[in-house]
């Protein structure tokens, strides 16, 4: 298998695992498009376009690319899922290792989610107060 298709097949396999991360809070969906977009814009113009573009999957890697962040709405509910997710699946196993691997995890997404700059809604940038001139007025 040359280069090229060794680059495609990864970048396929990162879009479905960042698809399937959309449906689940605990794992990551941004990090696998970028890794896609990295093998696609190595091997694949078409397929690189395609992703940027992707109607579905654009928003997860612009808002991380252009470092707009994440609206706090967003965070809010994507937290809750998250550890009412947790907290379900804690009463499946009833292993010590499982409970600290699963609240870590968590925990570290948590951390992950709260450190993500807050994207401001268009209703808060549309009610924001002009800012000061400088006294010459520019």
């Amino acid at each position: 298998m040359n280069k090229r298709r060794l680059l495609i097949t990864i970048g396929m396999l990162m879009v479905g695992l960042a698809v399937v991360g959309i449906f689940t809070p605990v794992m990551p969906t941004v990090p696998f498009l970028l890794a896609a977009g990295w093998c696609f814009s190595r091997s694949s113009p078409r397929l690189n376009h395609w992703l940027l573009n992707n109607k579905y999957l654009r928003y997860y890697q612009k808002n991380y690319r252009e470092r707009f962040g994440i609206p706090r709405h967003v965070k809010v509910k994507t937290l809750i899922a998250l550890w009412l997710l947790v907290g379900a699946a804690s009463f499946l196993y009833h292993e010590i290792w499982y409970w600290i691997l699963l609240w870590a995890i968590g925990s570290g997404l948590t951390i992950n989610i709260l450190l993500l700059k807050d994207k401001k809604t268009q209703d808060e940038a549309k009610n924001k107060p002009d800012e000061p001139q400088g006294p010459s007025g520019e």
